[in-house]
């Protein structure tokens, strides 16, 4: 089982590092928090649904780094046949979620950062997995989304996020395997600056 708030850390952390590097992004999820809050701090359940392009830059952030990045083996109790293929029974499976996320078969220019990818919601039921999916979906799904749209909320209206001209994630994120399946960043030094506006 993986649960906790280790994955929703990492999410964050991927998020606030998507945020900082594509700085068109991070102006259109602000400039939604304070059209859509106004005064408020914390978004209520309907002001979270109308953030409609911060959920689609949650969602693509899920995509590109899922803080578990493959499912825990599991064993066939029989054999199973799918399309062409034969699963013999007691095989160990693994679902490579990161692959799944990461593949041109699922998805259009599958390495980059294109939030509006989920704009129309189009795309096959398990080729997104950032909670998994079925009946074995992350009991936390929303939880974790709430605590991640109100941090983002929190964030993005008083600062605006950097990152460090000498970041060793300039180009790209440098992500941290682990053996448990979850995965990280290697540490983000991000430069948060107190918004005047």
């Amino acid at each position: 089982m993986l649960a906790g708030h280790d994955t929703t850390a990492n999410a964050l952390t991927t998020i606030l590092y998507l945020l900082a590097a594509h700085k068109d992004a991070q102006k259109k999820v602000r400039d939604e928090i304070l059209r859509v809050l106004g005064d408020d701090l914390t978004p209520s359940a309907e002001q979270q649904k109308e953030l409609k392009y911060m959920n689609m830059v949650m969602n693509e952030n899920l995509r590109l780094y899922p803080p578990v990045a493959q499912l825990p083996r599991r064993f066939s109790a029989q054999e199973i046949k799918f399309r062409n293929h034969v699963i013999p029974a007691k095989t160990a499976i693994i679902l490579n979620i990161y692959g799944i996320h990461h593949s041109s078969r699922n998805w259009k220019d599958p390495e980059n950062f294109i939030p509006e990818r989920f704009e129309n919601e189009k795309h096959d039921y398990y080729a997104w997995l950032g909670f998994g999916g079925g009946s074995r979906i992350c009991l936390g799904i929303n939880f974790s989304l709430i605590e991640q749209r109100i941090m983002l909320c929190a964030l993005l209206r008083k600062y605006e996020i950097f990152l460090p001209a000498d970041s060793i994630h300039k180009d790209k994120l440098q992500i941290e395997p682990e053996v448990s399946g979850t995965s990280g960043p290697y540490p983000v030094p991000l430069i948060f600056k107190r918004r005047t506006e």
